[in-house]
């Protein structure tokens, strides 16, 4: 099917590269991202057993790839994702007027679809062809290593600004790890799952605000004020809340339904 300049069709195999590589061009920014692989995208998307090869489409323009739909016939979108740099709500329009008759003709009873939450495009498009928005799904996070979570974003960071320090966090209500400790140095970070002698800032703090802290749900003087947090010594508190600033992820969040379903 051709619309103007883009041509729409169905998926056939070797496909999966150009959609991984759209995929990943797209998401890459969000938190909760992570870098798809052909071969993940083939047991997320392509096994599964509500997903045919009709039920993935894709629009392409000059034999390009630039949006495609990942259709389940029990009515999950299991991905959708377009190329935000060409003619974006013609893209939209035309992956979900296929979707709609397509999971009609499956006798879907309902038709669900996650995207990010800021995106107008998909939000216009989804109320110009009669689609509700409906409230966020719960998510549970939980954190496997904080450790490492603090080092990799802290890496991120403080190559931006010129902070240096050790820190010690003395974490509480954590099964897995008690205190931790980052020596920043120069735009570099040095973690390591011990507790130092003597550091210039002490954070006693649990690992549910902590995770806050993370997510952007709370800030350091709440926390202060809530004896959520205790900082020692308390005249490194300006010092301590900046760094604790650099903790907070400042990306929107998004995950496909293929990654949580």
């Amino acid at each position: 099917m051709t619309s103007f300049d883009f041509t729409t069709r169905t998926f056939t195999d070797g496909d999966e590269s150009a959609i991984v590589e759209l995929f990943n061009s797209t998401f890459r920014d969000y938190a909760g991202y992570v870098p798809r692989t052909v071969e993940y995208w083939k047991w997320a998307c392509l096994q599964r057993p509500d997903v045919t090869t009709d039920g993935i489409i894709l629009v392409c323009k000059d034999n390009k790839i630039v949006g495609y739909a990942v259709l389940g016939k029990t009515g999950n979108i299991w991905e959708f994702c377009y190329d935000k740099t060409e003619k974006a709500e013609r893209i939209v329009t035309e992956l979900l007027t296929y979707a709609i008759d397509y999971l009609e003709r499956a006798k879907a009873e309902s038709i669900l679809l996650n995207y990010p939450i800021k995106d107008g495009v998909v939000k216009k498009v989804c109320k110009k062809l009669g689609l509700a928005e409906s409230p966020s799904e719960y998510m549970s996070i939980s954190v496997l290593d904080f450790p490492r979570l603090v080092n990799d974003i802290l890496t991120d960071k403080v190559k931006e600004r010129k902070i240096n320090g050790t820190i010690l966090f003395n974490l509480h209500r954590s099964s897995l790890f008690n205190s931790f400790s980052a020596n920043i140095q120069n735009g570099k970070v040095s973690l390591k799952q011990d507790i130092l002698a003597k550091p210039e800032i002490t954070f006693d703090i649990d690992a549910e605000t902590l995770l806050l802290f993370i997510l952007g749900k709370i800030n350091g003087p709440k926390a202060l004020i809530s004896s959520k947090i205790h900082i020692k010594p308390l005249w490194k508190i300006r010092k301590a809340l900046k760094i604790l600033s650099l903790l907070k992820n400042d990306s929107p969040w998004y995950m496909p339904r293929a990654d949580i379903g």
